[in-house]
């Protein structure tokens, strides 16, 4: 008789039908809490390039050149004559890089760095044929040019694009640019075929800007940086006055368009400044 009670009393059950209406908000939730979850973790493999590090690398770069002589004399009846002589050039360059990184936003960031690069086959030969060999004419003679050294600043204000996993948690791209002082040598010879030759030769330091692009792969720790710049340079110096036919003034200028590819490895040290 208790049993039958109990079948036939009516039960309080909580309705189902907000639960039922509250299944598609929570599919959701679980869905973005899961996105954002793989997004912290991929922001948080970006952030771990963090701080210091440093680079080694080796690169290509092609010189478009020129070179320019004048001579001037004041002396009546004045007289101004010039000669140019172009040549193009490659090289090779052995670079090392030391520099700091720092994340503005999740993928966003800025960093700078101080470069070395040391050069291979750095002299650029040529010859000048000159305008003649009288006293008022640009004589002929052989020129060359050399890189020896360079060291500078570079920014880089690179980003981490989403995606992309194929190249890494290490993955980035960025611009360049930079402010650069080089060392050069160059020779100026010249021969009038009278019995009157000679050379001159200088040591010019130069400081040029660059610009550039790049881009990084590999694991945090470990990456690849592809990096592709340009810069544009004037060496001159001038000697005489051209007062006398025998001290005419002579200006030298060398100016020079380069573009370079450099392939480099990146270690980053895992630290920065906050410790």
């Amino acid at each position: 008789r208790r049993a039958r009670a109990l079948v036939g009393r009516p039960q309080h059950l909580p309705p189902l039908e907000p639960i039922v209406k509250l299944l598609p908000h929570a599919r959701r939730l679980m869905a973005a809490s899961f996105l954002a979850l793989v997004a912290s973790a991929t922001n948080a493999a970006a952030h771990a390039t963090e701080g210091f590090f440093g680079g080694l690398s080796l690169g290509y770069e092609y010189a478009d050149m020129g070179y320019a002589k004048s001579a001037g004399i004041a002396m009546p009846p004045a007289s101004s004559a010039k000669a140019r002589d172009d040549e193009g050039h490659s090289v090779g360059a052995f670079g090392m890089t030391v520099g700091y990184r720092q994340f503005l936003t999740d993928r966003v960031y800025l960093s700078g760095e101080v470069e070395g690069t040391l050069y291979f086959n750095e002299r650029v030969n040529g010859f000048l044929y000159g305008t003649g060999t009288g006293d008022r004419d640009v004589w002929p003679g052989a020129w060359s040019f050399e890189k020896n050294h360079r060291i500078g600043f570079n920014a880089r204000l690179g980003y981490v694009p989403a995606g992309l996993d194929l190249l890494g948690a290490g993955r980035s791209v960025y611009l360049l640019s930079g402010v650069h002082w080089l060392d050069t040598t160059f020779n100026a010879a010249h021969d009038n075929g009278a019995g009157i030759s000679g050379n001159r030769r200088k040591d010019r330091g130069t400081v040029p800007w660059l610009i550039g692009a790049g881009l990084e792969f590999g694991s945090v720790a470990n990456r690849f940086d592809l990096r592709f710049r340009y810069t544009g340079y004037d060496v001159d110096f001038e000697t005489g006055d051209g007062q006398a036919l025998h001290w005419p003034k002579l200006e030298y200028d060398f100016d020079v368009d380069e573009w370079g590819i450099y392939l480099g490895y990146t270690r980053s040290f895992g630290f920065g400044v906050g410790g």
